[in-house]
């Protein structure tokens, strides 16, 4: 259950950018674990978060999508075309999309996301 009116955040991609991303939002108390939601193509990666701080896991980035209000892309820059593909479907207008990629801009996200 969670707690009403907190913010539900997704990640996608949790290496080294993205899992201290997590990490620091939720040092923060920005949000609570059961609030955040991580998938990554690296399983152990996305084990170890939920682990060790009570986040939820994703068994694909759709269901990221599903979930959260607020979308962070922490992919590599060359996986964008295909995520980006694979999320198109799910994005909801009231949605923020957040990308911590390197060289890949917001034109390219936003045409993508229609």
């Amino acid at each position: 259950m969670e707690p009403e009116g907190e913010l539900r955040v997704g990640v996608i991609g949790v290496g080294n950018m993205g899992g201290a991303l997590v990490r620091g939002i939720l040092a923060r108390g920005l949000t609570s674990g059961q609030n955040v939601i991580v998938s990554d193509l690296d399983e152990k990666k996305v084990a170890e978060l939920v682990d060790d701080l009570g986040v939820r896991s994703a068994s694909d980035s759709s269901e990221v999508m599903d979930f959260a209000d607020l979308v962070v892309l922490a992919a590599k820059p060359q996986a964008f075309p295909n995520l980006l593909a694979s999320i198109a479907t799910r994005f909801r207008p009231e949605q923020t999309i957040m990308s911590i990629a390197a060289g890949v801009t917001t034109a390219s996200i936003e045409s993508s996301l229609g």
